[in-house]
């Protein structure tokens, strides 16, 4: 199911079956989304829900129907870089997430399935949020210093160093399994 703009135009009108329906739709993308930023299932819930309430709540503010899933989208990020900022000083990869990762079994369908969440445990935070703006949004370096308040040469060097980073690491992982 594709949000339109007939869909958009209903839950304008405070119809519930149309905000369920979005709900069901787009939840488990932005729940997705934030999750593999932050790392953490609680706050990627909170992000997920603090998104829609805000989507749903100020809908007359979106200028065109058609534009309903990047703004929610903007929305989500703008939760997830908010996040970020007041968790500043846990930058660390999750110990109970990394335990999970090394004690799980290895075959290697486990492997090829995995492979991103395991290079993204290696980035910090802000750098994971970078990355997936850039590579699986594909978002422009000027889009992602506007969203990050840093300058575009902040987001190509992170990203530049950070792919290095991960193909190394890559590298390493195939020797070590």
């Amino acid at each position: 199911m594709i949000i339109d703009k007939t869909l958009v135009k209903l839950m304008r009108k405070g119809d519930e079956t149309a905000f369920t329906l979005c709900y069901q739709t787009l939840s488990p993308f932005i729940y997705s989304v934030a999750f593999r930023i932050c790392g953490r299932a609680a706050i990627a819930e909170e992000i997920m829900q603090d998104s829609f309430i805000q989507a749903f709540g100020n809908l007359k503010q979106l200028k065109k129907d058609s534009l309903f899933i990047p703004w929610i989208k903007r929305i989500a990020f703008n939760y997830t870089v908010t996040y970020l900022r007041r968790d500043k000083n846990n930058f660390s990869a999750d110990e109970a997430h990394l335990d999970t990762l090394f004690t799980a079994d290895f075959d290697e369908s486990f492997i090829q399935q995995n492979q991103l969440e395991f290079l993204m445990s290696h980035l910090s935070k802000d750098t994971k949020l970078i990355i997936w703006l850039f590579i699986v949004e594909g978002y422009s370096h000027r889009e992602i210093a506007e969203l990050t308040n840093k300058t575009e040469s902040y987001s190509k060097s992170i990203v530049s160093r950070s792919l290095s980073k991960l193909r190394d690491i890559d590298k390493g992982a195939d020797y070590a399994l």
